[in-house]
């Protein structure tokens, strides 16, 4: 018989060993990403532990959106968008454009910009032009590789009205992750030279010969302001095949391939209010359909039914395989794969409750079997050395001086800022504009490693001329810090300057 200790030093290694072996064959936590507000979050994929994954302002966006989850379950993409290309018309109506700003991939903790930021166009009269540009609904491809609408479109007056979206062209593109958008390829599609353009592209994550989902081909061009939409097609060798019909109205959004590529799950908006709410078709239920014979056109069967003609549920992805996961009302929802005719939300599980507020309504989703690594805020950085009151000959001299130190390499983008009211009035911006602020200084320098650095910011020479008159300002000095993550960080101060 064994003694008491002698048990005891047998079964403590083998209660090791069983832990050990336990945390090896559980699986690894699955994930619900979604844009909360602004800024793009994560759960556990029963709904717990709520965690940012990464805010706007780390790239100087205004928000995030549109998450999706490359096959190796750990590189996110995801779309920036921001206002900084708003237009005051004469009339004072404030424009902001389309505002489709970039593409970013968050990798590893590190996020990195995936096309080039575009440059506010001007009209002939030189006004700045609202535009739409960049790649939209950004999803990743099995061989590192994305797919995305390409999107180019610009916004003018005439005679002081605005006309939409004059330039604009709707394709599917295709890019290396290592290269972005510099060397994208368009992907052939059935809505080819049909000028109604396609949208929502979405990869077989088991295809290595990049099988694409997607909508698009109505019979008539789509009004600019709505989505293509009309029907559900897969692309195939030879000739795309379409899955499902839509007509006028009635169309689908947000195809998504199951893992194994035999099923696809779309929204139907089954007619119902378009978005312009100026008509009604009840053509089909509206709602989400499950596709699972994608060798031709069918009627798909419906999961889950929406409870009137204006709800909507957006993005749904498979958890699994027996799962659909989707955002609507601002929350995140769950049903089983296997739902017929299914009510919302009685037989749907809430993920995440969005609430009534903007900031923490949720409007796409996507899922992983793995994790999401954080991304983390831009260096840290900070303004020192700099004279808050001086005199304006100094400032019209010698330009404005101050250093600014970084805990990591940096870059340096330097602006000084006078606000529109006294811009006009020094006559630095026309009398019928409207701007909010007027540069009339810049600088920028490069830090290679932690430390600080000094930069000296001299007036423009238009400036000089007009600021000489003035007998006392008050300027704003903005600072864009950049990380060699690509985060930013705006470091602002208020500056008093006196004769």
């Amino acid at each position: 018989m064994f003694k008491q200790t002698e048990v005891r030093s047998v079964l403590l290694p083998l209660a090791a060993i069983l832990v050990v072996l336990a945390a090896m064959s559980s699986p690894a936590s699955a994930e619900v990403v979604f844009d909360r507000g602004n800024d793009i979050y994560a759960t556990n994929d029963d709904g717990s532990g709520l965690h940012l994954l990464y805010a706007a302002n780390w790239v100087g966006m205004d928000g995030l959106g549109t998450p999706a989850v490359a096959p190796n379950d750990s590189t996110l993409l995801f779309r920036g968008t921001t206002f900084r290309n708003k237009y005051v018309t004469p009339h004072g109506n404030t424009v902001y454009g389309l505002n489709v700003d970039g593409t970013y991939e968050l990798a590893g903790g590190q996020a990195r910009r995936l096309d080039a930021a575009p440059a506010p166009a001007r009209d002939p009269q030189g006004r700045p032009l609202a535009y739409m540009t960049g790649s939209e609904t950004p999803e990743p491809a099995p061989g590192a590789r994305y797919v995305y609408q390409a999107a180019q479109c610009t916004e003018y007056y005439n005679s002081g009205f605005l006309v939409w979206a004059v330039d604009c062209d709707h394709q599917l593109d295709s890019a290396p992750l290592s290269q972005g958008t510099a060397a994208a390829t368009q992907l052939p599609s059935e809505c080819d030279g049909t000028g109604s353009g396609v949208a929502d592209p979405a990869p077989d994550p088991s295809s290595p010969t990049l099988r694409v989902a997607y909508v698009g081909c109505l019979s008539t061009p789509p009004n600019p302001l709505e989505s293509p939409k009309g029907e559900l097609i897969v692309t195939q060798p030879g000739a795309d095949q379409v899955v499902a019909t839509g007509a006028d109205n009635s169309g689908f959004h947000d195809p998504s391939f199951s893992s194994d590529g035999t099923k696809i799950v779309a929204m139907a908006d089954g007619g119902g209010i378009d978005d312009l709410d100026t008509g009604y078709q009840a053509t089909v239920t509206r709602g989400l359909y499950l596709y699972s014979d994608l060798s031709h056109t069918t009627p798909g069967r419906l999961l889950i039914a929406a409870p009137d003609g204006s709800t909507t549920f957006s993005s749904p992805r498979f958890m699994g395989a027996d799962r659909i996961v989707f955002a609507t009302g601002g929350s995140v929802w769950s049903i089983p794969a296997d739902c017929s005719s299914c009510s919302f939300p009685a037989d749907a599980t809430k993920l995440y409750d969005g609430g009534s507020d903007k900031t923490t309504q949720a409007s796409s989703v996507a899922w992983t079997s793995g994790s999401i690594t954080p991304g983390s805020p831009p260096t840290a950085a900070r303004i020192a050395g700099l004279t808050r009151s001086m005199r304006l000959r100094t400032l019209l001299r010698k330009g404005l001086h101050f250093k600014v130190a970084c805990a990591a390499a940096c870059g340096v983008k330097a602006t000084l800022v006078l606000d529109g009211k006294h811009a006009r009035q020094l006559h630095l911006a026309r009398a019928r504009e409207q701007p909010r602020s007027v540069v009339v200084g810049r600088a920028s320098r490069k830090l290679r490693k932690k430390g600080s650095i000094s930069v000296r910011l001299h007036l423009s020479g238009k400036a000089r001329k007009r600021l000489g008159r003035a007998r006392s300002l008050k300027l704003t000095l903005r600072v864009v810090v950049t990380d060699a993550a690509g985060g930013h960080r705006t470091l602002k101060r208020s500056l008093k300057i006196r004769r």
